[in-house]
Parts: structure tokens; sequence; C-alpha cells
């Protein structure tokens, strides 16, 4: 049998009918596919963030007490104590400067 190009059902001409409608299908189906894997990637950030919010806290709470001792220490030095001096300048040859007069953190 040889095609001759007409619909075997009817005979008459095929319509795009169907290939605009496996298109169209096909592109809602890969966007809700999309916005679908967004919305998960989404909440799962969301989540992390949430559940990295104390190691955050904790981390603000140490940098805030180093603080606190470093410029406790240098207060020290400046005062004439041998052993903070010594301290001070281990750090500076480090390249660990302490500024006393610093604003504290929020």
């Amino acid at each position: 049998m040889i095609s001759d190009g007409l619909n075997p059902i009817d005979g008459k001409e095929p319509h795009f009918f169907v290939a605009v409608f496996l298109i169209v299908l096909s592109l809602f189906l890969m966007t809700g596919f999309q916005s679908y894997v967004m919305l998960k990637e989404r909440i799962s950030t969301r989540d992390e963030f949430a559940r990295q919010a104390p190691v955050i806290e904790q981390a603000k709470k140490m940098r805030a007490q180093l603080d606190s001792i470093a410029k406790r220490t240098a207060q020290l030095a400046e005062g004439g104590n041998i052993h903070a001096r010594s301290i001070v300048e281990q750090l500076k040859k480090e390249g660990i400067t302490i500024n006393p007069n610093a604003p504290a953190d929020k």
C-alpha cells in the first residue's frame, strides 16, 4: 500500500492540529516539571537556611567573645603587662591587629 498523504480513516489530508497539540502539551508539561523542580529547590534552600541559623548565631557570639578577649589583652598590653604585650606582638607577627577602639558588632 502506497501512502498518498491522505488520512486513511476519512480520506482527507492530515491536519496540523495533532502536531501543534503535541508541541503545546510537551511545552506545558516541561514548564510544569521545571516549576515543580524549582519549588522543591526553593523549599530545600529555605530549610537549609533555617538549619544554619543557630550555627550562625553561635559563631557571632563566639566572635564577640574573641573580640572582647582581644580588646582586653590589648588594653593590658598598653597598661604595661609583659605577657599581654608578648601576645599582642605575636599576633602582629601573624598579621593580626587588634583595635581596642573598634565598635562592637551588631
